[in-house]
């Protein structure tokens, strides 16, 4: 009885050793590579080159991406819910570390019942959406999250 102590308390401790080398280890790599805050705060989307007429008509846009920067004041409600509800449906009941959602992945990945996550990001079903077959799909797609 007492070996199995020992042997339990054994590899707690080396588990326990190795958790904490690995966090360590994580710590000292990413760290460095992650910008400061302030730089964060102050981001500014790619915008593309635009050339307009003398009478202020645009002509073409030049550039990689096309995007609009926006306040998320100005974002309804309906896009943020959904973009929660696909990227993190306990979003509001954690700190903003889901250990309940990491011990049931850890739990999972133990028992070998591992499945590919089905959830798709907002921009691939707009990318879905656009395709010429479905042409309404976008239409609705956007008239849910815009009203």
């Amino acid at each position: 009885m007492i070996s199995k102590i020992k042997n339990f308390l054994t590899l707690s401790f080396l588990i326990a050793i190795a958790g904490l080398a690995t966090i360590i280890f994580t710590v000292t790599l990413i760290y460095p590579t992650l910008p400061d805050v302030e730089s964060l705060s102050k981001y500014r989307p790619k915008e593309p080159l635009q050339i307009f007429t003398k009478d202020n008509y645009l002509i073409q846009e030049f550039g990689e991406e096309r995007r609009d920067f926006i306040a998320i004041e100005n974002v309804p409600q309906k896009m943020i819910n959904a973009i929660l509800a696909i990227e993190d449906r306990r979003f509001f009941e954690h700190p903003g570390i889901d250990l309940i959602g990491i011990i049931r992945a850890a739990l999972k990945i133990l028992q070998g019942r591992v499945e590919r996550e089905r959830a798709l990001s907002p921009c691939k079903l707009l990318e879905i959406s656009s395709c010429p077959l479905k042409k309404h799909s976008k239409e609705k797609l956007m008239k849910f999250f815009y009203h």
